[in-house]
């Protein structure tokens, strides 16, 4: 749960968001499920407070730039953080152009390595939608990038990152 947070947040504000995830289940301890499925409910929480963050950080922003006259700069997020080598950046560029939908679902797939039930059970979908909804963001993703980059990357078209 650490590395998801520290994947969409930056890092001054995962802490925060692990904090809020566990708050949560605390709260609603006797909502969490008992058997293997309370890894993923925790993945789902954790998906609605990095959501939160990310909408309350772009209005503190906005409202930054309309009273003072500031450029309205966001951090840089974490994927721009953790891509050093020049190989992935025609992938993050093309990544970052997906839809957030898309963004989500590959990174569930390919960094938290959730399989399709397990994808979907986050998602609060069917396994079918989750998985048509995988495919086609890693077809919206090559698309958008050289295929001949997609291919050599293989079933890691977006790379790992966040371990610090």
């Amino acid at each position: 749960l650490r590395a998801f947070c520290l994947r969409r947040l930056p890092i001054e504000e995962a802490g925060d968001a692990l904090s809020e995830v566990f708050l949560v289940a605390w709260r609603r301890i006797d909502e969490i499920p008992t058997d293997d499925t309370a890894r993923l409910w925790l993945f789902g929480v954790a998906r609605n407070v990095v959501s939160n963050m990310g909408r309350s950080s772009r209005r503190r922003f906005r409202a930054m730039a309309r009273m003072g006259g500031l450029a309205a700069t966001l951090a840089p997020d974490p994927e721009t953080q953790v891509v050093a080598a020049s190989e992935y950046r025609e992938i993050m560029a093309a990544f970052g152009r997906l839809a957030l939908a898309d963004q989500e679902v590959l990174r569930l797939r390919l960094w938290e390595e959730l399989s399709v039930a397990e994808t979907a059970t986050v998602l609060q979908c069917t396994d079918k939608a989750a998985s048509k909804r995988y495919q086609r963001a890693v077809s919206r993703l090559a698309r958008a990038t050289d295929t001949s980059v997609v291919l050599r990357i293989g079933p890691h078209l977006v790379p790992r990152g966040g371990e610090r």
